[in-house]
């Protein structure tokens, strides 16, 4: 197995000297960049009528990490009092809970996001959304860390 990972790396380096010796203009590469894999994060929210759970699962290299949070009755009601559907509120507030609990994990490294839905992905993707609940929790992943 680490003989083809090895071979893999070879021919990706091989083909990436040969892509900047062939361009005219000198690049800067920051290896390590290239090639270090993204770390996955596979996000999701469950909400019923009395209760509500956010979890993950983060994925970098070959270690794994889960964590999932039940969200309180009290918070649930504040969420609903603004508004009947809260689910997209909370599918967004999940990737939100794993980069604050792993913060490590994910300074300068690309991330995969897979979230199953589609306002919370467009909105973090985006950075902003029209609906004011969901435009603050993409505030929070932009704004930096104290």
């Amino acid at each position: 197995m680490k003989r083809t990972n090895r071979n893999s790396l070879a021919m990706q380096l091989e083909e990436l000297r040969r892509t900047i010796s062939a361009s005219p203009t000198k690049y800067t590469v920051n290896f390590k960049e290239c090639l270090a894999p993204p770390v996955r994060l596979y996000s999701d929210a469950m909400c019923s009528p009395v209760s509500a759970r956010i979890g993950f699962i983060i994925i970098s290299g070959s270690l794994c990490y889960c964590g999932f949070h039940n969200i309180s009755t009290e918070n649930l009601n504040i969420f609903r009092k603004l508004r009947t559907q809260v689910i997209h509120l909370l599918e967004a507030w999940a990737p939100l809970l794993a980069v604050e609990r792993f913060p490590n994990l994910f300074r300068d490294k690309k991330c995969e996001l897979f979230i199953d839905n589609s306002a919370a992905l467009f909105s973090l993707v985006k950075g902003w959304s029209r609906d004011m609940s969901l435009r603050i929790i993409c505030l929070l992943y932009t704004s930096p860390s104290p």
